[in-house]
């Protein structure tokens, strides 16, 4: 059984483990400002935020294990993000998109998901080449 002395050592060592392979990422988002006075329809605002996260783009071998996240195949191409919640700057659900690479190529956000053992410690995102 996983304790939470093994939850708090899980959660301090994760830095380490990930200190070498986490790249510079720009998440784009829209977070809501305000309520139209007439309509109640959300008021948004764009809202971009520099951090790093572990990136893996994906390759036509790991097609073979097809995983799927929220119900969205991961296909060749896309790239698999996993951020730190604590380099998370703005809130998971306001992400839509993730600007990375050397070109700062824009990958639209198609799945998110929390993860972690005992307690979230990450958010694991599928961004898919936009255009």
């Amino acid at each position: 059984m996983i304790t939470q002395h093994d939850i708090a050592w899980i959660k301090s060592n994760r830095k380490e483990v990930t200190h070498n392979r986490t790249v510079p990422i720009t998440l784009i988002g829209k977070t809501e400002t305000g309520r139209h006075p007439i309509t109640d329809e959300p008021i948004t605002e764009e809202v971009t935020e520099s951090t790093v996260a572990v990136v893996v783009e994906i390759s036509s071998a790991f097609k073979l294990d097809r995983d799927l996240i929220d119900g969205v195949e991961v296909e060749e191409g896309d790239i698999w993000i996993d951020i730190d919640i604590d380099d998370l700057p703005i809130p998971a659900k306001d992400v839509i998109s993730v600007e990375y690479g050397d070109d700062d190529d824009d990958y639209t956000i198609m799945a998110k998901d929390n993860a972690g053992i005992g307690a979230t410690n990450r958010v694991i995102m599928v961004g898919r080449l936009t255009g």
